[in-house]
């Protein structure tokens, strides 16, 4: 017996309805019922498990636990979980709030004479005074080894990393995504990181999926004239300050840090995003090469709060609006007819949100390239590019779905770009960090889950209906006639 099993014949006997009623009404057997409360079989439908459930009477919280249960024990209690992590990274807001504590650390210039720390308390504190003493305008490079990083260390270095000029280097190793719970272990370590990955690109992850050693001081965080060695929980540690130490510890730094990966792609200008464009088109290109398999089977999806619109906008009109000089203008161009042909070819599935369609409306602004180098659209072309989009929705062939933000509140600056490659299984999960400035996480595990997710969200997860989504834009288009 499951807990779906257990809880659906606790509802059965409470609704006091007849197993023939309920088999009328969700379209499920009376065999199939059965072996339902008993365990032994799961329904693959999840609309008549929905109809089952309706048909119970039972209350709005107890519906919604069914569901949930019945969703667990389909996908597997791992699985569930990923995706329940996978939805947290999606959902994740950046906020910066100044801590109350930056100029109130109890520790003072005598400080250096520490050598030994005794609690966690006295940890914090520490890190906190060293980093304080980093000035304004003070270039620095922090250096660190964890096992594992706590919430409070995490909230101390991106307050300070949002401070401060200096760069944060992080060296951990993930687990196996084949060993069971690894996937998992990793997306919610990475997800407990996440404040650091958007501190403007001051912090460069490195990953490795090497065991852990046993060392007696696995934690290690390193300034220019200070190096901290702290235990497994960070509950105490050592101080070194003697120069030669120190010096010694940044050499073994960095022969850990070469043999390990860079989790985070970053790039903060137009020069950097083309050459990110170009790479993703010759990996396309390249893909295609003497087969069919990409442009048929596999699919690319796209998972943004605005929809991707190039396909849709004449080349004339977007040259138009460019702000670039000639020369980086006609490169961008040539860049834009590319990616156009691209998607024309590809399998692609698009996700976006009706708040997406309502900033191209209000803002004329949409997905896909950096607004910094192009005007807004004006108030016809907004309702001409969306009226094309309205009649590319209502094709057979097309593939999009609109996101119900009720049940899935994508952060604004996030968006996802994930494919199945015969070469690897990569997903470059981009953030705004800053005005201009954009980072990818790409790492297996985290590629494979994203891609499940969105495979999840294919089936009707978190999403509107096609109908109800094409009548929501419909009523934005109306709004910008009147707007004309």
């Amino acid at each position: 017996m499951s807990d779906f099993s257990e809880a659906i014949k606790t509802e059965i006997k409470k609704s006091k309805q007849t197993l023939l009623y309920l088999s009328d009404i969700s379209g499920l057997s009376l065999d199939h019922i059965s072996k339902m409360r008993q365990g032994k079989r799961l329904p693959q439908d999840e609309e008549k498990i929905k109809k089952l459930i309706s048909a119970l009477q039972c209350s709005e919280k107890t519906a919604l636990s069914l569901i949930s249960m019945y969703k667990i024990e389909r996908m597997g209690h791992e699985e569930w979980n990923c995706m329940q992590e996978i939805k947290k990274m999606l959902e994740y807001h950046s906020t910066f709030l100044e801590g109350s504590w930056m100029n109130q650390c109890g520790l003072s210039s005598e400080s250096r004479e520490i050598k030994v720390l005794q609690t966690k308390t006295e940890v914090m504190e520490f890190i906190q005074y060293v980093l304080s003493c980093i000035g304004d305008t003070e270039e620095e490079k922090i250096r660190i080894i964890t096992e594992e990083i706590p919430e409070m260390l995490v909230e101390i270095l991106t307050q300070h990393l949002n401070r401060c000029h200096f760069t944060c280097e992080h060296l951990f190793s993930l687990k196996k995504n084949r060993d069971p719970g690894g996937s998992l272990c990793n997306i919610r370590f990475i997800n407990q990181i996440m404040p650091l990955i958007q501190s403007e690109g001051k912090y460069i992850p490195y990953y490795d999926y090497e065991d852990t050693g046993e060392e007696m001081l696995p934690n290690w965080i390193m300034g220019k004239e200070w190096a901290i060695g702290l235990r497994g929980n960070m509950g105490g540690g050592i101080v070194l300050w003697n120069k030669e130490q120190i010096e010694y510890m940044e050499c073994l730094f960095e022969r850990k840090r070469r043999n390990k990966r860079q989790l985070l792609r970053c790039f903060d200008d137009l020069t950097q995003w083309i050459e990110e464009m170009n790479e993703r088109k010759g990996r396309y290109l390249k893909e295609n090469e003497g087969n069919s398999f990409r442009s048929f089977d596999a699919k690319n999806y796209y998972l943004e709060t605005t929809p991707c619109l190039w396909f849709l906008i004449p080349t004339e009109l977007l040259e138009k609006h460019i702000l670039l000089e000639k020369e980086e203008k006609n490169q961008l161009m040539e860049l834009v007819r590319h990616r156009i042909t691209q998607l024309y070819q590809e399998n692609r599935v698009l996700f976006f949100t009706i708040e997406g369609i309502e900033r191209i409306a209000d803002e004329g602004r949409f997905s896909g390239i950096p607004e910094d180098i192009y005007s807004p659209l004006t108030m016809p072309e907004r309702k001409i590019v969306l009226e094309k989009y309205l009649q590319w929705m209502a094709e057979k062939e097309s593939q999009y779905f609109i996101i119900d933000t009720s049940q899935l509140d994508l952060a604004p600056q996030t968006s996802v770009y994930s494919t199945v490659s015969l070469a690897d299984n990569e997903v470059s999960f981009c953030m705004a960090v800053g005005k201009n400035t954009y980072c990818s996480i790409r790492e297996a595990g985290v590629a494979e889950k994203i891609n499940q997710f969105c495979h999840m969200m294919e089936d009707g997860e978190f999403v509107y209906s096609r109908e109800k989504g094409i009548d929501l834009i419909r009523k934005i288009i109306n709004n910008c006639e009147e707007s004309v």
